[in-house]
């Protein structure tokens, strides 16, 4: 089997992108099923089989998304081809959330994108996006809740930069009294 490189690929995807007139969308629509084919020739029975597998794939491949995910919508159209993967393959139904949290830890996905996907998902009554939401509720949660440490972080520190600039200030006042 013959290595592909990355970087030629993303330039063959990109060529081919403007010359058809496509959206990033359409190109991650065309690329996510082949890339996620893959998986299907592999021999991989066992549970952790399957996840060396798939976690090789999304390494090998994160490059890629990464050139081609820029905004939610992007993010939303790589996710939903991996929900439609899934679905059509048994081996991989009760799987999904490794392929999302794989994707988030090789920062393919952001905290951002997947919460998006998770919005977009709640208010759906089909079986499978429930069955898939059910399966990264722990996922989400901790995501969820990094998110809100995170925003708290940043208003202490908004609040810290504060404080430093009135005190500064009133150096200055001082300083200016002299």
């Amino acid at each position: 089997k013959r290595q592909v490189h990355g970087d030629n690929i993303i330039i063959e995807v990109n060529s081919l992108k403007l010359a058809d007139d496509k959206t990033f969308i359409d190109c991650i629509n065309g690329f996510t099923e082949a890339i996620l084919e893959d998986l299907l020739h592999k021999q991989a029975n066992s549970s952790n089989e399957v996840l060396g597998a798939i976690s090789s794939l999304l390494t090998w491949w994160s490059k890629l998304f990464k050139k081609f995910i820029n905004t939610k919508e992007e993010a939303f159209s790589l996710i939903e081809q991996i929900e439609n993967f899934c679905k059509k393959h048994e081996k991989f139904y009760t799987g999904f959330h490794i392929f999302l949290q794989l994707l988030y830890k090789t920062e393919t996905l952001t905290d951002e994108q997947i919460l998006f996907w998770d919005e977009k998902r709640r208010s759906s009554t089909n079986p499978d996006h429930v069955h898939y939401l059910g399966l990264c509720s722990q996922f989400l949660t901790w995501i969820k809740e990094s998110a809100e440490e995170g925003d708290e972080e940043e208003e202490d520190e908004d609040e810290d930069e504060e404080d430093d600039e009135e005190e500064d200030d009133e150096e200055e006042g001082d300083n200016n009294e002299e």
